[in-house]
Order: C-alpha cells, then structure tokens, then sequence
C-alpha cells in the first residue's frame, strides 16, 4: 500500500467523480465503473457508483457528489469504503470487486507524464528533421535560382 496518502486520496477523488458523472449523463442505467492503474508502488483503485434509473441526470450526478463529499469525514484514509443511499450509493476497493471490465480507465499520472514525454519525444524526432530538411532545401533552391545567369536568346541575332 502507498504511504503517500493525499495522492492516493485524490486519486480515488478522482476516479469516482469521473465515474460519477459518466453514469449520470452517459449511460441510461445510471451505473458506472472504473479502474486507476498505477506503478507498481501503488495499488489499482476499482470503483463503482450507481444511482437509481428513474433520478434525472442531473440529480443523480448531484447524489453521488454528495455521497462523494463524505469521503474525508466517514472514510477518511482508508484503502476502500463505500456509502449507500436510497437514491445512490458508491463503492471503491483496491482490489476487483464487480464482474467484467471497466467503463472507464483512469491512468495514473506518473504514467501519464511518462507516456506526455514519450509521444512528445516521438513528435520532436519526427518534425525537426523534416522542418530542418525543408528549410535546407529552400536555402539551396533560393541561392542557385539567384546565381542562374540569365539565358541569352540566341534567336534573336
């Protein structure tokens, strides 16, 4: 288990308010799962919300906010918890506990600064060498068109 306990609050933050409003505008179950994967310092967080289908979008999404807001004060810093209410509930573990895969997946920000870095790298490697070539080539046709002596018209004598 992490000992870096803001991040990985924020995180489990993050993942159900995703999750949350993914159910409430994007699907007519109102249900909603989801995953963050991390390094391997860091253990995934699975989480669930759900609300009941007849609650509009709007006051399922604003349900689960409110359930959500309980976290510091009911779980505080623990590994995984859940709150139930008539209208909605939610549920996270850092272990699998629904069957199928994720509606939404999440990454980790120490993966996703790497992976920034990466496509970042690939697009540099790609457009200095071609902006580099371009420009080299235009340099060159520049010169050599200034240089040309004009043809004499030999036609005309």
């Amino acid at each position: 288990m992490t000992t870096d306990v803001p991040l990985f609050a924020n995180l489990v933050n993050e993942l159900l308010s995703t999750i949350a409003d993914w159910a409430a505008y994007n699907t007519p179950r109102m249900f909603a799962t989801g995953e963050v994967n991390f390094t391997t310092d860091f253990p995934t967080i699975y989480g669930l919300v759900q609300c009941r289908p007849d609650l509009g979008a709007d006051r399922c999404q604003q349900c689960l906010q409110e359930i959500l807001n309980l976290i510091p004060a009911w779980l505080g810093q623990k590994a995984g918890g859940r709150v139930l209410r008539v209208d909605c509930n939610f549920r996270y573990e850092v272990y699998k506990f629904y069957d199928g895969t994720s509606i939404r997946q999440l990454g980790s920000p120490t993966a996703g600064e790497k992976g920034n870095k990466n496509v970042t790298g690939l697009v540099l490697k790609i457009a200095v060498p071609l902006v580099s070539s371009s420009l080299l080539i235009c340099v060159t046709y520049i010169c050599f068109w200034k240089r040309r002596k004009p043809a004499k018209n030999l036609l005309c004598k």
